[in-house]
């Protein structure tokens, strides 16, 4: 089987990836900047800098470390960028046979009434949605692969999203607060979006892919569906903030299913069950 090294290991999507690539029987060395970590699958390598790539020829590297926090990119878009474009270069130049380098779906921009493909124009929205797009490039130019993904949720997931938020308010009593309850994104199930990776890096595909259920939900139907998990369909949903406008990012991921012969196994419904039965 193959040799498979992740940056990101820790990471929400990182864990996820490594047990299921490890599933698969192959050998996954998982790299951090924590001290210690629990990794399925893997073997956990600490490293000061993820610059400190270990050399093993002919491996393939999945790229998910990266600064997550959109207001911190914000506050200092410049060093940012210089950090991530500063190691895409550095682990471009390391013996590797292939690149995986996993972006993220904000590069469309969220003003499009319909599933986006990879041919849609790009919109950045931000210097968050740049910072990918310039990283993107640089994986481009050297013929490796890039994976665009949409909402990720379930296990290990963040504290900071909008169902971590409805979630918060389960079970209780009177309106679930939110927000903003009419934006619409495409929520894929963290292991459904593993085992989609896992193809593309055994594989030798080139270029961009998106990965997602291809389904938008607003907000409000994801805390609808979240009030149902918990028998607790009579409570409203009420928006915190005025709406601002439509705001709709939602992927055509059919080349990715058509090419790998992937499919999301998990529902929307489901997933939220599971994130609900870890609380």
């Amino acid at each position: 089987m193959g040799t498979f090294v992740i940056t990101g290991a820790p990471g929400f999507l990182g864990r996820a990836l490594c047990a299921e690539l490890g599933r698969r029987g192959h050998d996954v060395t998982g790299l951090g900047r924590r001290d210690s970590a629990q990794l399925t699958g893997a073997v956990y390598l600490k490293v000061p800098h993820y610059h400190h790539f270990p050399e093993l020829p002919g491996a393939v590297g999945i790229h998910l470390a990266g600064d997550n926090n959109v207001a911190r990119v914000e506050q200092n878009p410049e060093t940012a960028r210089t950090e991530a474009l500063d190691l895409a270069r550095s682990l471009l130049a390391k013996p590797v046979a292939r690149w995986v380098y996993v972006s993220s779906a904000v590069v469309y921009g969220d003003r499009r009434d319909h599933p986006l493909n990879e041919t849609d124009p790009v919109q950045p929205m931000n210097a968050y949605s740049r910072l990918k797009l310039d990283t993107e490039a640089l994986f481009l130019a050297a013929g490796h692969c890039v994976v665009r993904p949409s909402n990720l949720i379930g296990e290990g997931m963040s504290t900071q999203n909008v169902l971590s938020d409805i979630l918060a308010q389960v079970p209780g009593e009177g309106p679930v607060r939110v927000r903003d309850t009419e934006s619409v994104r495409d929520y894929l199930e963290v292991g459904d979006a593993a085992a989609a990776l896992a193809l593309v890096a055994e594989g030798s595909a080139t270029g961009i892919y998106n990965l997602g259920s291809g389904e938008g939900t607003s907000v409000r139907e994801l805390a609808r569906t979240t009030l149902k998990n918990a028998g607790e369909e009579g409570r409203t949903v009420l928006a915190t903030q005025p709406p601002r406008g439509p705001s709709v990012l939602v992927l055509d991921a059919s080349k990715l299913r058509n090419q790998f012969h992937w499919r999301p196994r998990c529902s929307l419904a489901e997933a939220i069950r599971s994130v609900r039965k870890l609380e």
